[in-house]
């Protein structure tokens, strides 16, 4: 494997991207100082060195009916096919990340009505040991989603970057049409776009993710919180990015330089006022699950049906 080290450069592009893919490379360049040609050449460099795996567009499970996802942090699986099978008769896989130290973590999409089958998980799970579950709840969505919305869903999922054009042939919509569309599915956070890096080839530094429970008491206080927490992990690390964001639960994608600037912060957050707990994972591959999705909007689109729900907020 290649040994390219990362500098600060590379850093403020994988920032920008990891916050919103889709990106262009010239307002990338606005933002740094370079030129179009000059971004792009680096992006290809850190995409041809394994450090870029693929851009991912991530869609909000509420579209779907599922309004909570419960996080599993556990280790000691003895047959992984076999426990995944387990959990997907409790509900959609969303998210499946290996750590270091033997410990997994699975994001699992529940429908409100099965909200009982959460407390069956651990018994479902076993012989896996089960450090810790997460139940998030999961911002309403109040947006009227079109079978022209679903279909350019699809696209996404196929090519987080496709151009709006070329979206706009595949879905028999004017350019002008799929950038409103776009631009109302982001608002309303069913879309988020990211990028997808090899921790193994972070020469010089660490990736790893932090789920933070929160306490939903006065909203006053759970939006400083939000505010203090976020303080926190920036005055800390090189990268930070809450990549998901419920009503009581965040999950951030974080960049260190080394391992040991984790475990202060760790503490330092969850000594904040309104955390509960704060856990830490460090990754080594991942996936997420978007072949059910894939299936959900075909249904969708050949059933024409539309769905409609309340306001989701994102505060970063």
């Amino acid at each position: 494997m290649q040994n390219y080290v990362l500098d600060n450069t590379d850093i403020e592009i994988l920032r920008i991207l990891i916050r919103d893919c889709r990106t262009s490379y010239t307002s990338i360049g606005l933002s740094i100082g370079m030129s179009t040609n000059a971004i792009k050449t680096r992006v290809k460099r850190l995409i041809s060195e394994g450090i870029i795996q693929r851009f991912v567009t991530l869609v909000d499970h509420t579209i779907f009916g599922y309004s909570e996802v419960c996080y599993l942090i556990f280790r000691d699986i003895k047959a992984v096919q076999q426990t995944l099978n387990r959990i997907k008769q409790l509900g959609q896989v969303i998210l499946e990340v290996n750590c270091i130290g033997g410990v997994s973590v699975l994001g699992v999409a529940i429908r409100k009505e099965h909200e009982e089958k959460i407390q069956s998980l651990a018994a479902a799970l076993k012989p896996a040991l089960i450090q810790n579950r997460v139940v998030a709840h999961s911002y309403p969505i109040k947006l009227k989603l079109r079978e022209t919305d679903f279909k350019i869903i699809k696209c996404l999922i196929s090519d987080a970057r496709m151009e709006i054009s070329e979206i706009a042939k595949k879905v028999s919509a004017s350019s002008k049409t799929v950038s409103a569309r776009l631009k109302k599915m982001q608002e309303s956070r069913i879309l988020n776009f990211i990028v997808a890096t090899n921790p193994l080839n972070l020469k010089g530094y660490i990736r790893f993710g932090m789920i933070i429970r929160l306490d939903r008491g006065r909203r006053d206080d759970y939006q400083k919180s939000i505010r203090r927490i976020q303080e926190e992990l920036e005055a800390s690390f090189v990268i930070v990015v809450p990549f998901i964001n419920q009503e009581d639960v965040i999950n951030f994608q974080l960049v260190a330089r080394s391992i040991f600037e984790i475990d202060p912060a760790l503490k330092k957050i969850e000594s904040l006022n309104g955390v509960i707990r704060a856990d830490v994972f460090i990754p080594y591959s991942g996936k997420n699950h978007q072949d059910w999705m894939l299936r959900e909007i075909d249904y969708r689109v050949n059933t024409k049906e539309v769905v409609s729900f309340a306001p989701h907020v994102l505060t970063s």
